[in-house]
């Protein structure tokens, strides 16, 4: 049996509009993805659920396969029955590093001026400006 991808829709993330998510769902419906068994997912528990609200109100509740990651399939399961009937989630698996943890704990915005993006999260972790 042949498998192909039907479409591929992106939903802009972080400026993401209940309209990005409409025009995802209504996919669902055009001829090249009504056969289509399986939906793949990746993405913020956000997304997941912006999408399936979509599909809910465009009355779009076919049963499909639904493969998503592990950061929305396991806090959305049983929210959404009639949509996510089948489903698994692909979760890494994670082993604590104590080498990791010291040299993460060691870092300091005056001692890691290296990484262009650590000013940015020390400003948000600890709700600071550094201007």
């Amino acid at each position: 049996t042949m498998r192909c991808i039907a479409t591929n829709k992106e939903i802009p993330f972080p400026s993401y509009t209940q309209s990005d998510f409409d025009k995802a769902a209504a996919a669902f419906v055009e001829p090249m993805v009504i056969n289509a068994s399986a939906v793949v997912l990746f993405g913020h528990t956000i997304i997941a659920k912006g999408l399936l609200d979509a599909l809910k109100r465009q009355n779009i509740t076919r049963r499909l396969f639904w493969v998503g990651s592990d950061s929305w399939a396991v806090s959305l399961d049983g929210i959404y029955p009639m949509l996510l009937g089948n489903q698994i989630s692909v979760a890494p698996t994670t082993i604590p590093s104590v080498e990791f943890d010291r040299y993460f704990e060691s870092l300091h915005v005056s001692n890691h001026t290296s990484n262009p993006w650590f000013a940015e999260y020390w400003q948000d972790t600890f709700n600071c400006s550094l201007s």
